[in-house]
């Protein structure tokens, strides 16, 4: 069957399927056999994936899940990781469908202080905390403000990033704060009050990042000030400190100061972040994003069309990564300098990947096309009749043009050493 018909009958079984369509039944839905990797690389529309990545998702339900999301977040924020899960699709999947134009107005946003939560909100979202934060008159920002009571659905911490993000003559934006889970301005009537609050808040911060510590064997230290100056820094550290000090002076957990490591954290959208290991929980942490890693890495290598380069299958890596690690710590480390240890067991393994299947397509090529060449070319050297050896060379150039190269050929490809961007009708 002719290539372009079976992408025409694909387009129309994604337009038109009332629900999902498993990988394993697409051959026989199309009327194909064999593989389905060429008809996926050359389709030139967008494809969604099942959060298992064994189905498809049809245009009917992609478009039943966004009409869902943008009724749900008219009046909420919606935790996105909860929303994938629940629809069976994966955090990259729902990223993809969010790129599309139309749907500009719904952005992602992360917690800085606990990556895997994520969240959706509407631009509207924004507009009505810029618009809010414009109704105060000048004289109101020596008052009290609680902008969680505004917006009630709105985790804290987003509401203070957008209230930071605010540039309005005369807006003290540093003032803002997140105490007891509500972001709240700090009203210079009241600021030894305040202060005194936040100064509760930061110890009971500091209580549980070392309760952490000590319970998981990792925890994560956030200053959120922004934007940094000398003073901050200088807090921040402290914090550091008072952290490693509370979990030392508890002499039934045996630790020595030796035994933390402290990993700075980057592009994390805050003042200062890092995190703070027992040295065995980081090991252990590390071997473990190293192994999966490694399977990752194979994957998408096993999983390629034939046109991406290294760096292509390294951010395929790194972006599927993500979604398959379960426990936090490998997932903070991705943002620290370990990034850069990834990267590299990612790329060595690509090459490893690579150097395997040059070997074996070199096996191969030798033991289906060059050995049998060569012996067929001794065995003649031996015909002394010129007439016999000219029938001979005709019969072996058809032999080799109809069954050895097509046959290697196929071998070739059934062990995806040579990829195909397309299949012939």
């Amino acid at each position: 069957m002719d290539s372009h018909i079976v992408l025409k009958q694909l387009r129309t079984l994604l337009e038109t399927s009332p629900s999902r369509i498993r990988l394993s039944d697409l051959p026989s839905r199309l009327g194909i056999n064999g593989k389905i990797d060429w008809l996926l690389a050359c389709y030139d529309a967008p494809v969604y994936y099942s959060r298992a990545g064994q189905s498809l998702l049809s245009y009917p339900e992609v478009d039943r899940i966004l009409e869902d999301l943008l009724d749900q977040s008219n009046d909420n924020v919606i935790d996105a990781t909860s929303f994938a899960t629940g629809l069976d699709i994966s955090d990259v999947t729902l990223r993809d469908l969010l790129s599309q134009d139309r749907y500009g107005s719904i952005h992602w946003w992360q917690d800085v202080e606990s990556p895997a939560k994520q969240y959706l909100y509407r631009e509207d979202l924004a507009s009505a905390v810029d618009h809010c934060i414009r109704s105060f008159a000048p004289a109101q920002w020596a008052e009290g403000k609680d902008l969680s009571q505004r917006f009630p659905s709105a985790p804290a911490r987003l509401l203070l990033d957008l209230a930071k993000q605010l540039d309005i003559d005369g807006y003290p934006a540093r003032k803002w704060e997140v105490l007891k889970d509500r972001t709240v301005f700090a009203a210079e009537q009241h600021g030894a009050d305040l202060e005194s609050d936040l100064a509760e808040a930061r110890k009971a911060e500091r209580q549980r990042c070392a309760d952490e510590l000590r319970h998981h064997g990792f925890t994560r230290v956030v200053n959120t000030a922004s934007p940094p100056d000398g003073a901050n820094t200088k807090d921040f550290l402290a914090m550091i400190e008072k952290v490693k000090e509370l979990l030392l002076t508890d002499s039934t957990n045996g630790h020595r100061p030796a035994d933390l490591v402290e990993i700075p954290l980057v592009d994390v959208g805050v003042g200062s972040a890092c995190v703070l290991a027992v040295q065995a929980s980081l090991d252990e942490a590390s071997e473990g994003l190293r192994l999966i890693v490694l399977q990752e890495a194979a994957r998408i290598w096993h999983a390629r069309e034939g046109n991406e380069g290294s760096p292509k299958l390294r951010a395929l890596t790194l972006r599927c990564l993500v979604d398959e690690l379960t426990t936090e710590l490998p997932k903070l480390l991705l943002q620290s300098s370990h990034l850069s240890t990834v990267e590299s067991i990612i790329d060595n393994k690509l090459e490893h990947l690579q150097a395997q299947d040059d070997s074996r397509y070199q096996s191969l090529l030798t033991e289906r096309l060059l050995a049998p060449l060569t012996l067929y070319a001794a065995g003649m050297a031996t015909v002394k009749d010129e007439t016999l050896k000219q029938h001979l060379e005709e019969f072996l150039g058809d032999h080799f043009r109809r069954e050895v190269v097509p046959s290697l050929t196929a071998a070739l490809q059934d062990e995806r050493l040579i990829l195909v961007s397309h299949a012939v009708g």
